[in-house]
């Protein structure tokens, strides 16, 4: 996805900083790393301009909460899912899903899924290599019982090498088509929401938003500088001498390469519908 507010380009060790903390996060505890951690730009990571094995990619990672309704937006709007299993410590390498995780894969199933590539991570539990093997073998199989044929692939990050493959992967493979995506070219998802009774006070309420925004310092394109004005404001206000108000959304709008932004063209808000701009 494009996102021009938040460009950084990140050097291979950054890059490596960056997957060590999400993957090496302790599963099932809840706790999750935004950016502002990393790099100080919110809740979203990017990766600009980097070479991988003489390659140059842009990814843009987002780490969702340990919620149903947090992980359902995040896959309404991901390319691409990365679940990562590991076991519980390094004496006992059982491998095994909470119960959150096994309600969580039929509801990602049912609404439609985008491609997905299993992650096993334990290189930092386990030093013995026969162990890892055999680990990584059970950590396969247990992605393959709950994702069953959505699961495009498995890579287990064992190394600096092992991260390098699996981010060439992620830029070269073919993302799966979602049906109801295909039907609506315009995605957002929802950052903020501010309500404001009388639409007068709408012009203010949109500079506030623009003022909180992250400025960015390189160039872009004309066609991403409407995109970005259109994830930062989007408004709603009833009509003509009605009660009601204002509703400001802040967030991202996901789109095709060749998106133009057109006030006839719907765009779908995650959980709440579509609407025309």
């Amino acid at each position: 996805s494009s996102d021009p507010l938040l460009s950084h380009s990140w050097s291979h060790e950054e890059m490596r900083q960056v997957l060590g903390r999400i993957f090496n996060s302790r599963a099932g505890h809840g706790s999750y790393y935004s950016v502002r951690e990393l790099q100080g730009l919110g809740e979203r990571m990017s990766v600009t301009e980097g070479k991988i094995f003489g390659q140059k990619v842009r990814f843009v990672w987002y780490v969702t909460p340990r919620t149903m309704a947090g992980v359902s937006d995040i896959a309404k709007v991901a390319d691409i899912l990365l679940p990562a299993v590991q076991p519980k410590n390094s004496k006992d390498v059982h491998v095994d899903v909470d119960d959150f995780g096994e309600q969580l894969v039929p509801l990602l199933k049912a609404q439609g899924m985008p491609s997905t590539v299993g992650i096993s991570n334990h290189s930092l539990m386990i030093k013995d290599r026969s162990t890892f093997h055999a680990v990584d073998k059970m950590c396969f199989r247990k992605l393959e019982s709950l994702f069953d044929i959505a699961l495009d692939r498995t890579f287990a990050l064992g190394s600096m090498k092992d991260t390098l493959v699996l981010l060439r992967h992620l830029a070269n493979m073919r993302t799966t088509p979602v049906h109801w995506r295909d039907m609506r070219p315009c995605r957002m998802l929802v950052r903020s929401l501010s309500y404001f009774p009388s639409i007068g006070r709408l012009a203010d309420a949109s500079q506030e938003l623009n003022e909180e925004m992250p400025k960015n310092k390189e160039k872009s394109s004309r066609k991403e500088d409407k995109i970005a004005a259109l994830a930062s404001r989007i408004s709603f206000s009833e009509p003509k001498g009605g009660e009601g108000g204002s509703l400001c959304i802040d967030g991202t709008v996901w789109g095709e390469k060749d998106l133009t932004i057109d006030q006839r063209l719907p765009v779908h808000i995650t959980g709440v519908g579509d609407f025309q701009v």
